[in-house]
C-alpha cells in the first residue's frame, strides 16, 4: 500500500516541460515588470528634469523682470533727475532775465530821474538868473540908447 508506481517516463516529461514552461512565463513576466520598472524610472528622471528646466526657466523669466523693472525704475529716475535739471536751468535763465530787466528798469529810472533833476536845476538856475539878465539888458539897452544919442 505504502508505495506506488512511479508514473510513466511521458507524464514527467510533460510535468517537467510544463513547469519549465511556468519557470519561464515567470522569468518573462518578472523581466517586463523589470523593464516596465525602469520604464517608469526613466519617465520620473525625464518629469524631474522637465520640472527643474522649467523652475530654472521661471526663475530666469523673473530675474529678468526685476532687472527690466530696476532699469526701468532707474530711468524714469535719470528722466527725474534731467527734467529737474532743465527746470532749475530754465529757472536760473528766467531770473538772469529778470535781474537783468530790473537792471535796465532801474537804470532807466535813475536816467529819467537824473534828467529831471538836471532840467529842474536848469530851470531853477534860468529863474535865478533871469531878473540879473533882464536888468543887464536893460543898462545895456540904455548905454547904447545913450551912446547913440551921443553920436
Amino acid at each position: 500500500k505504502g508505495l506506488r508506481a512511479p508514473p510513466p517516463p511521458h507524464l514527467l516529461l510533460q510535468k517537467h516541460r510544463e513547469m519549465l514552461k511556468e519557470q519561464q512565463r515567470q522569468r518573462q513576466e518578472a523581466a517586463e515588470a523589470e523593464r516596465r520598472e525602469q520604464e517608469r524610472e526613466k519617465e520620473r528622471e525625464r518629469a524631474l528634469q522637465m520640472l527643474q528646466v522649467h523652475k530654472e526657466f521661471h526663475e530666469q523669466q523673473r530675474e529678468q523682470r526685476a532687472t527690466k523693472q530696476s532699469l526701468a525704475q532707474q530711468h524714469r529716475y535719470v528722466d527725474k533727475m534731467l527734467e529737474r535739471r532743465k527746470v532749475e536751468k530754465d529757472l536760473n535763465r528766467t531770473r538772469l532775465l529778470l535781474l537783468e530787466h530790473r537792471d535796465y528798469r532801474t537804470r532807466q529810472r535813475e536816467q529819467s530821474q537824473a534828467k529831471q533833476l538836471l532840467e529842474k536845476h536848469r530851470s531853477m538856475r534860468e529863474k535865478r538868473l533871469e531878473p540879473k539878465f533882464a536888468r543887464l539888458e536893460m543898462v545895456d539897452t540904455a548905454e547904447t540908447a545913450s551912446f547913440h544919442d551921443e553920436l
